[in-house]
């Protein structure tokens, strides 16, 4: 029996990883030879759990221009490990004959291997057997995709999107007692909702262009003169002493330039009258623009308009056209 695992090749999502690996290894005592990529991740996972059960049932099929760049997986004995000519032949090797494809999280190879076995599914050119997707948030919004484009998602074709090992184990269980039920989680997501769906692997977009904050605050408090300034039990400790009239407009000026860019950051008392017993502190970083626009705005007070696409960067592109 052969089992194929899909999945990008990236090391963290350590929680569906380590399920990976389990499910593998389970499904090798169940007499199932592991078929991956052959490459990290999800591929080295699956690898792994069925090499610590059998050695002989783990097998990686890769690419001949993958070798060069590719860390080599040491959980397939060499003469295991299938080198192809090209991707298209790889797939064909991976999903012939197959009793179970689970597909993990991954970035365009595995949507790629993805639609091309539904559709293979859909036109009877590849024989339905057990297709189960594996991590609720990534493929619910994925088929939340399909519905807001109004896009049949070919429901009938998957066993289960599922994200635990007790899950799988039911599935499993299922299968061997012949037993049919329908697991598909069901959405029900409107437009709105999927402007703001924030994803499992957090990148900036179009819909969330400030994410380039996050990057701004990693900046700062990993600059040990910001730190320094700041002493953060003292705050507490002494938030207390603010007189009731400054309760709401009490800060302490920490400005601080980093990389010549001019950011200024307020440690504001959030104590009020209804709440004396508060016990938070916020802590605020502000961005100064006026200092790249001070040339061509001299006289214009309003607001520099953001442009969203400033924020999406080439090297998001090229990182997606290396997920597999």
């Amino acid at each position: 029996m052969k089992a194929v695992i899909f999945g990008w090749k990236r090391d963290y999502l350590t929680k569906y990883l380590d399920d990976c690996e389990v499910i593998s290894n389970i499904l090798t005592k169940e007499g199932y030879d592991i078929y991956t990529g052959g490459g990290s991740g999800f591929m080295e996972k699956g690898n792994s759990g069925a090499f610590k059960e059998n050695k002989q049932k783990s097998f990686g099929i890769s690419v001949e221009c993958l070798k060069q760049t590719e860390k080599a997986n040491k959980q397939i004995l060499s003469d295991n490990f299938i080198i192809c000519d090209n991707f298209a032949e790889r797939k064909k090797k991976l999903i012939d004959n197959y009793d179970i494809i689970i597909f993990f999280p991954g970035g365009m190879g595995t949507l790629d291997e993805f639609t091309e076995v539904m559709n293979l599914l859909k036109t009877g050119e590849l024989e339905l057997k057990t297709i189960i997707l594996y991590g609720y948030k990534y493929w619910t919004s994925l088929i939340t995709w399909f519905e807001f484009n109004k896009i049949k998602f070919p429901k009938k074709l998957i066993d289960g999107v599922i994200d635990s090992v007790d899950e799988f184990n039911k599935i499993l269980l299922e299968k061997k007692n012949d037993i049919s039920e329908e697991s598909l989680v069901e959405t029900n997501i409107t437009n709105e909702e999927i402007k703001n769906y924030e994803p499992i692997f957090k990148k900036k977009n179009i819909f969330n262009p400030l994410d380039e904050l996050d990057d701004l605050i990693n900046i700062m408090f990993s600059n040990p003169d910001v730190l320094e300034k700041i002493n953060f039990n003292e705050i507490i400790n002494d938030k207390t002493n603010f007189d009731d009239s400054e309760k709401n407009n009490s800060y302490e000026d920490n400005s601080n330039n980093y990389d010549n860019e001019s950011y200024e950051i307020y440690v504001k008392n959030s104590n009020n009258d209804s709440n004396e017993d508060d016990d938070d502190v916020i802590i605020e970083i502000v961005y100064d623009y006026s200092s790249e626009y001070e040339e061509d705005n001299e006289e214009d007070d309003d607001e520099v308009p953001i442009d969203p696409i400033d924020f999406i960067t080439d090297s998001e592109s090229e990182s997606d056209s290396k997920d597999n």
